[in-house]
């Protein structure tokens, strides 16, 4: 699925629903009944999703008047390229990710302390206050081989699992990310000017000084 429109649609989650309430054929009055939909509303949604080559009608019933139509989508699966997608389906996410974090940050007595370690080199640390942060944030630069990337993001798979099946608590948003940092510079590492993060640099959660 390359088109827009369509990608979007799929990306969307309520769209998303009501294209799948059709997943095998149904008449309109069915699929409104069952998905709690307005019947005006999701007749609308449909036709644009068979503009979009989502849906086709299936079937055409007889009955006296017009034939009831029964729509189905016209594929069991549909895939998405990233390429083709208006934006990744976990950017959302990390909106509402940063907007929390955005929020805790802005406590009295959160912040940034910047300073230099013993060798002269710019560091920056988060100050938290004086109470135990609800929310936190971690950055690192690393270096792995292959195999060290492999094992980091498996243990780190691992580690979401475990603590997920639990399924108790208050409900948080975890994001855990790896990828290659861009431009990296495969030359001996210059002396590092003010603003730089030079590889092993940790931005860690820390008491205010």
């Amino acid at each position: 699925m390359t088109d827009p429109k369509a990608a979007a649609t799929l990306l969307d989650p309520q769209s998303r629903t009501m294209v799948f309430a059709f997943h095998r054929p149904r008449a309109l009055a069915d699929a409104a009944r069952d998905g709690g939909f307005d019947l005006k509303r999701l007749h609308h949604h449909v036709l644009r999703f068979c503009r979009l080559g989502l849906l086709e009608v299936a079937e055409a019933r007889a009955r006296a008047g017009r034939p009831i139509k029964l729509y189905r989508t016209t594929a069991e699966a549909f895939f998405v390229p990233h390429a083709a997608a208006p934006e990744l389906l976990t950017e959302r996410l990390a909106r509402e990710l940063r907007a929390s974090l955005r929020s805790a940050a802005a406590q009295p007595g959160k912040g940034l302390v910047f300073y230099a370690d013993a060798h002269g080199v710019p560091r920056m640390e988060g100050a938290r206050g004086d109470t135990p942060p609800e929310a936190m944030e971690t950055w690192r630069v690393l270096r792995l081989t292959p195999e060290d990337r492999a094992a980091f993001a498996a243990e780190l798979d691992e580690l979401i699992a475990r603590f997920a099946q639990r399924g108790v608590g208050q409900a948080y948003l975890v994001h855990a990310a790896l990828a290659p940092q861009p431009r990296e510079d495969t030359a001996p590492a210059p002396k590092p000017e003010p603003a730089a993060w030079p590889a092993g640099t940790r931005i860690r959660i820390a008491r205010a000084l």
